[in-house]
């Protein structure tokens, strides 16, 4: 029975988002015909070429922000406005069908950010030849990581020491942050739909004002946690605060107090937080639920 629920679900919102990825395909495979034929690199074409890739970034941005919108939109007219009263009178609990939702909604979410990163995968990779990808990633990691490298193996000596952790182990950890990150964006904007029908009226307020007050101490949650720990690791690096020049020893012993903390404390507020919204929703659809 719920695997129906859930083919239902997938049903409802695939008349969106399957018309979405499929656009996104689209422009994906325009996109490298294009950087195919090398048009792009002609010097009288460079400003029609930026409009284009800004307009590209724009798109990729774009298609994140809708979906998660729809989403949020979905779960609100399904569950809270008149299409509710047709919702509850499936043979399931407000929990099973909330989280059914939440499901789908996390699969769509996670499946347009693959096709987001794919998509820019293959342009990067029609544009600059496959074949010169590692090289081009080598020299994104000596521009940024502020300590300095000589060569592809010393890097990932030094992603190692930065994060504690191998290459690939960093791999999987940021694919772990993305899959959380999507789960913390539904949960917040299902939370706040929820919260939002605790008002007898203004419901749609009340939610728009829940997401914001949310927004607003996460935001100053992170940046509270990033100043702690950046003037901590400072003040426990010998030497960091009297001298005017950093070694690279100094600045690689900084950049490990940073960034090991850092990352693990952020991705665990965010699953943190996305639990809470998770659980507070399913409280309140359980005992309370306002139909428009």
């Amino acid at each position: 029975m719920l695997g129906k629920l859930i083919k239902h679900e997938f049903k409802a919102t695939g008349k969106v988002m399957i018309p979405i990825s499929l656009g996104l395909a689209v422009i994906t495979l325009i996109g490298a015909a294009l950087l195919s034929t090398r048009l792009m690199q002609r010097e009288e074409l460079l400003p029609f070429a930026i409009i284009l890739l800004v307009s590209y970034i724009a798109v990729l941005v774009a298609l994140c922000v809708i979906t998660e919108i729809f989403l949020i939109v979905h779960y609100y007219r399904t569950m809270f406005s008149s299409q509710g009263y047709l919702t509850f009178t499936l043979p399931f609990s407000p929990w099973t069908i909330f989280n059914a939702k939440l499901l789908v909604g996390f699969l769509w979410l996670t499946f347009i950010s693959i096709l987001v990163f794919g998509s820019a995968g293959i342009l990067i990779g029609t544009s600059c030849g496959f074949e010169n990808i590692p090289a081009i990633v080598t020299e994104f990691f000596k521009e940024t990581l502020v300590v300095e490298v000589e060569s592809s193996q010393s890097i990932s000596t030094t992603l190692q020491e930065l994060v504690g952790c191998s290459p690939m182990m960093l791999v999987f950890l940021f694919l772990l942050l993305g899959l959380i990150s999507n789960f913390y964006s539904l949960a917040t904007g299902f939370g706040s739909v929820t919260v939002g029908q605790l008002y007898a009226k203004h419901k749609v307020v009340g939610a728009v004002l829940a997401y914001a007050v949310l927004y607003i101490l996460m935001q100053a949650a992170t940046m509270v946690t990033v100043i702690f720990i950046s003037l901590r690791t400072i003040f426990s690096v010998p030497g960091a605060t009297e001298s005017n020049t950093l070694s690279n020893e100094m600045m690689l012993e900084m950049m490990q107090g940073i960034y090991q903390p850092m990352f693990f404390t952020l991705l665990i507020l965010q699953l943190v937080v996305g639990l809470a919204c998770y659980i507070a929703s399913v409280l309140i659809v359980k005992r309370k639920v306002n139909l428009d």
